[in-house]
């Protein structure tokens, strides 16, 4: 069984609201559900839309993944990413590619699970 799964479609066609309403599934069972989103404005949108009582934390992709200016840098291994059962990346194009190479790391490291 796979560890990974990709929603795709094009603009308007209700990819967050899908994977917002798999979180909400999940969390709604016992997982605890982290949503990361590459921009600020995204996590609001989603926390909005989420209701409240749940184990869903949303955060921007950097602030989850400890993903610092290369000027900042120093490897975080990905440990707190444990605490979920469950991973959501919203927008996911949307990183450049130092970001996702950072987050390919941290996926490998977190084997064999969150689901994500």
């Amino acid at each position: 069984m796979s560890r990974f799964l990709l929603v795709t479609g094009g603009p308007g066609t209700g990819k967050t609201s899908v994977v917002l309403q798999c979180a909400i599934d999940a969390a709604s069972t016992g997982c605890r559900v982290l949503i990361a989103c590459p921009i600020g404005a995204l996590v609001s949108v989603c926390g909005q839309q989420l209701p409240p009582g749940l184990d869903i934390v949303v955060e921007t992709i950097h602030s989850s993944y400890k993903i610092t200016r290369k000027a900042d840098a120093q490897y975080v291994p990905p440990g707190r990413l444990r605490h979920f059962d469950l991973l959501v990346f919203d927008e996911c194009s949307q990183p450049e590619d130092r970001v996702w190479r950072e987050m390919r790391t941290a996926l490998r490291e977190l084997s064999p699970g969150p689901f994500v």
